[in-house]
């Protein structure tokens, strides 16, 4: 090489190289900012501007339930609802709500809701044998069976569902009162946080449609529908649909993810507050996976 062409390549390894320190770096941070401050606040700094728990544990199985006269139970031990003509309303089993036998007066249901905090998730069955996995700081509303020709729920935050088949009977789940997503029997995961500017519906297995307003979009296995609520936008992209869904067995899994998109996962879960002294690091991406009940300083 001329001398001239040599400092140019130079140039550009040193800045190659200096963007892979900074990457590398800025993940060793973020990933252990917490467990660094615990450290020092040990120290005993009396002039501290933060304070940090001693100890951050990941969720666990606990929501409230809040039935149709406003009453709020706590789902952190065994249960049994009863009316007055001995059917069981809902039983509290192994960290899963059931509603079984439900008999409604006069044909009518009633609208319970299910709120799952954060460093919570919880599970729920319907009255026509629908499993719902909710996911922290979110909310299912629910009818207590179902009477009418549709089977309808309304969701915010996050959830998967496991429909069970019924020809005659579409299962249909709202968000934010903008958004449909109708089935018949499948597996799925919506993601629809509040503050969020896009809700995600991943199939698992199965078919759906997501409609937004007049359009309408079918997915098939493997496929997401991406609605940007901001901008009024409605596409779909292949993807790989465990990895969307992989919080109910227990696993968090990124692949190419945004900083700010992997920490607020982990802050919902961990229950903790995240802040960033530079903004810029929200938009790095990362791909990885790690075990939901793992503890978080180790």
């Amino acid at each position: 090489y001329s001398w001239e062409e040599f400092m140019t390549w130079r140039r550009h390894y040193e800045r190659h190289r200096k963007l892979l320190v900074v990457r590398c770096v800025a993940a060793v941070v973020i990933l252990f900012f917490v467990s660094t401050c615990m450290w020092f606040a040990n120290r005993g700094e009396e002039k501290s501007q933060f304070m940090f728990p001693s100890e951050i544990k990941p969720g666990s199985l606990r929501a409230s339930l809040i039935l149709n006269d406003g009453q709020e139970i706590m789902l952190d031990k065994r249960l049994s609802l009863m009316e007055s003509d001995s059917s069981v309303v809902l039983s509290n089993e192994k960290g899963e709500l059931a509603y079984r036998n439900v008999r409604e007066k006069s044909g009518e249901s009633s609208i319970d809701t299910l709120r799952v905090p954060c460093g919570g998730e919880y599970q729920l069955m319907l009255a026509d044998g629908t499993r719902v996995r909710v996911n922290s700081e979110s909310e299912l509303v629910f009818p207590t069976c179902f009477n009418s020709d549709r089977r309808e729920v309304f969701l915010k935050g996050e959830a998967y569902f496991k429909v069970e088949k019924d020809s005659l009977h579409p299962f249909i789940v709202n968000v934010y009162d903008k958004l449909k997503v109708e089935v018949l029997g499948t597996e799925f995961n919506v993601q629809a946080y509040s503050g969020d500017e896009v809700v995600k519906t991943t199939l698992n297995c199965g078919k759906v449609r997501v409609m937004m307003g007049k359009e309408a979009l079918e997915l098939a296995p493997d496929q997401q529908a991406v609605c940007d609520l901001r901008h009024r936008r409605f596409h779909k992209i292949e993807v790989n649909a465990n990895y969307f869904s992989a919080w109910k067995d227990g696993k968090f899994i990124f692949e190419d993810e945004p900083l700010e998109n992997i920490l607020n996962s982990l802050a919902r879960w961990y229950n903790i507050s995240v802040f960033y002294q530079n903004e810029e690091l929200k938009n790095f991406h990362f791909t990885g996976d790690l075990e939901r009940y793992d503890d978080f300083s180790v």
